[in-house]
């Protein structure tokens, strides 16, 4: 899917490795263009030999967790990495309900990524909609994953510009 992507656009292509053993497939989708590769921490038993070769291979590298891993799982590769993903949902499906319980969680990450000094961005991804993107926003996030939103709206245009003014 990301090579035939690829084929059609110069986009950053941001690919989001919610998978067991992600080491496996790094350089694949590296290989079909994918610009970002975000890893889960819980998926590795070492998640800065990933983050390394990604980056030595050319690629941007990102790393999440889910909503009941601690931040301080993470902390010490803020530094290595060039997004910090916080799920808002528990991963796997679609549709799910955000758990605001991860608020504290992203101000927290937001706060880190400032002392680096360096540009980290800071997405969440799950149950973002019109009613919560304004207070995750507020706490840190700047990349808003809102699918579901997006996608069961009757129009994009308009589901995409509610998030906006949110």
């Amino acid at each position: 899917m990301v090579e035939n992507i690829r084929k059609k656009t110069a986009l950053f292509l941001d690919c989001h490795l919610m998978i067991e053993h992600p080491e496996k497939y790094v350089d694949a989708f590296l290989k079909a263009g994918a610009d970002l590769i975000t890893i889960h921490q819980e998926s590795v038993s070492d998640p800065l030999v990933v983050i390394r070769h990604i980056k030595e291979s050319g690629g941007k590298a990102g790393i999440s967790i889910n909503p009941e891993t601690s931040f301080e799982s993470i902390r010490s590769l803020i530094p290595e990495v060039d997004l910090v993903l916080i799920m808002s949902v528990h991963p796997g499906f679609s549709g799910q309900r955000f758990i605001p319980e991860v608020i504290p969680k992203l101000k927290e990450a937001s706060e880190v990524i400032k002392k680096t000094k360096k540009r980290i961005y800071l997405q969440i991804d799950g149950g973002i909609n019109n009613q919560n993107a304004g207070i995750v926003k507020q706490s840190g996030a700047d990349v808003l994953v809102a699918a579901s939103f997006i996608f069961h709206s009757k129009d994009y245009h308009t589901a995409i510009k509610q998030l906006k003014e949110a």
